[in-house]
């Protein structure tokens, strides 16, 4: 697997864990829930953080500003 397949596999998965747990919230508002979608937002930081030197974009700091 490249590197760049690697990043795509973990982003994609902790985008999806954000995604699901931002429906879960319409829902139901729970802690749980609020925690789990911080949890994919953590993943999707240290994520462009590890993969930074391949990652490299314009829009990378503002990406990392809005996760925060």
């Amino acid at each position: 697997m490249t590197a760049g397949v690697a990043f795509n596999v973990i982003a994609v998965a902790a985008l999806e864990q954000i995604a699901d747990n931002a429906e879960d919230l319409r829902e139901r508002s729970n802690a749980e829930v609020i925690h789990q979608m911080r949890v994919g937002a953590r993943r999707l930081q240290s994520t462009l953080s590890a993969f930074k030197p391949i990652v490299s974009d314009r829009h990378l700091d503002g990406v990392k500003a809005d996760l925060k």
